[in-house]
């Protein structure tokens, strides 16, 4: 009897397990994020991109607010994106491969760090990691460079590729907007 009642709550129990799975990690109708994107170019390291995580810093820029950590989205060949970003002042805080254990955790805050203030888009530049010639005038450090390669246009229209041939990004309307609205302004 007790096996028979048990029975009769596993399709509820089910039903609320895999409605939780299906719930995307940013909520799509939250008016107040952001979506933050950049570029690692790898080509120099031991391992490709595969994580990027971006970190909050609170107010004096100085100071870390360990308690936000966001992990990006990665894509072969180096962009990175974060959908549900909130307002405050971030920076690249980790970059690397987590399968191999290739994670590189940037320095102090400085170069690179952005402000948002309002729900919209936001590039963080394009970074290349450092070769051994940069790593050996100054040993340990593994910063990252801000270059201007690739552009963000390139970016823009990758991550519109991106979002297209992705089914669970296509419940991103506003940031899929965002994006077609930049590259039309970058291309005029």
């Amino acid at each position: 009897m007790r096996f028979v009642r048990l029975l009769s709550f596993l399709p509820a129990t089910l039903g609320i397990l895999l409605s939780g799975c299906a719930t995307p990690p940013v909520d799509p109708w939250d008016e107040t994020v952001s979506m933050v994107y950049g570029y690692i170019d790898m080509s120099a390291a031991p391992s490709p991109l595969k994580v990027a995580s971006i970190r909050r810093f609170s107010e004096p820029v100085s100071d870390v607010d360990t308690t936000v950590e966001r992990n990006a989205w990665t894509e072969r060949g180096g962009l990175f994106w974060q959908l549900g970003v909130k307002p405050g002042t971030y920076q690249i805080y980790a970059y690397g491969d987590d399968e191999n254990k290739f994670i590189y955790r940037m320095g102090k805050q400085g170069d690179g760090a952005i402000r948002v203030d309002e729900p919209g888009l936001y590039f963080m530049g394009s970074y290349l990691y450092p070769s051994k010639l940069m790593q050996s005038r100054d040993p340990g450090s593994l910063d990252l460079k801000l270059v201007g390669s690739p552009s963000e246009v390139e970016l823009v229209e990758r991550l519109i590729k991106v979002m297209e041939s992705r089914k669970e990004d296509l419940i991103y309307l506003r940031q899929y907007s965002w994006l077609k609205k930049r590259l039309s302004e970058l291309k005029r």
